[in-house]
């Protein structure tokens, strides 16, 4: 902020101060000690690395990117684990990481001569698979990262989703509506593939990997099987009493099928 006093001398009126005010450029350039964020970083996680996205610099010109990592519980401040990366890249893969650590980054722009100030930090803990939810009340199917603190994929649906069950073997992802008899097929990306109506009542779902079968219970009292590659579904018994609840065991060369009311 600045301010000036101008005087003029004015013979007959005498002397005039008119008052003016101007204001100094704001600092936002990133390569100002007090400028802003570079970029605009985002991270998740995927089986044993994590992935790193950001998008253009608000600079007319820059070199390059650095990325700095913290691990918590291992490291004391952060580390440059890359320096000057293309001008052309706008993603990172970290794949010196291990299962249930929490690592944070930053990243910066780099100048002819100077480093920018850094991007916001993003912070993850990575581990072994994904979680998938069942939205009921906005209608959502959610594919998040192990952390769930970073959603990977969200598909909309038609109707309220009851159950689900996940095969990363067979790429499919099965979702039930029980109220008005469908049932869909996703893939592992959260994409919709295949819809089948033959169920009238899909109430619960489990995934059995010795025979690599989806078994649906229906609460009117029949057992399916859906074989995701070929898309076939066979009913095993009209005879269950109002199922609500199916599990399969996870033990090698067994099957254990549960069935019953939670």
């Amino acid at each position: 902020m600045c301010i000036r006093f101008i005087f003029y001398i004015i013979p007959v009126l005498g002397v005039t101060g008119i008052f003016i005010s101007c204001s100094e450029r704001p600092k936002d350039n990133p390569f100002d000690p007090s400028g802003h964020e570079p970029v605009s970083l985002s991270v998740l996680s995927f089986n044993q690395s994590i992935r790193l996205s950001w998008g253009d610099p608000d600079l007319a010109y820059f070199t390059g990117f650095n990325i700095y990592r913290k691990a918590e519980g291992i490291d004391k401040s952060y580390t440059r684990i890359a320096e000057n990366m293309l001008q052309t890249r706008r993603d990172f893969t970290d794949y010196q990481i291990q299962y249930h650590t929490t690592y944070s980054y930053y990243i910066t722009v780099n100048g002819t001569d100077m480093e920018s100030q850094p991007s916001q930090t993003v912070s993850i803990t990575p581990g072994p698979g994904y979680n998938w939810i069942v939205d009921t009340e906005n209608f959502e199917i959610i594919k998040t990262t192990y952390d769930t603190e970073h959603i990977i994929s969200t598909y909309s649906t038609s109707w309220p989703p009851t159950d689900i069950a996940v095969s990363s073997a067979a790429d499919a992802v099965i979702v039930l509506y029980l109220r008005y008899g469908i049932v869909e097929k996703l893939d592992l990306t959260g994409n919709f593939v295949a819809g089948y109506e033959q169920i009238a009542y899909p109430g619960a779902i489990a995934y059995e990997p010795v025979d690599s079968l989806f078994w649906i219970a229906d609460t009117s009292g029949i057992l399916y099987t859906l074989h995701p590659r070929k898309d076939e579904i066979n009913i095993v018994s009209y005879s269950l009493s109002q199922p609500v609840y199916i599990d399969v065991a996870q033990q090698k060369d067994l099957r254990y099928l549960y069935l019953g009311q939670k």
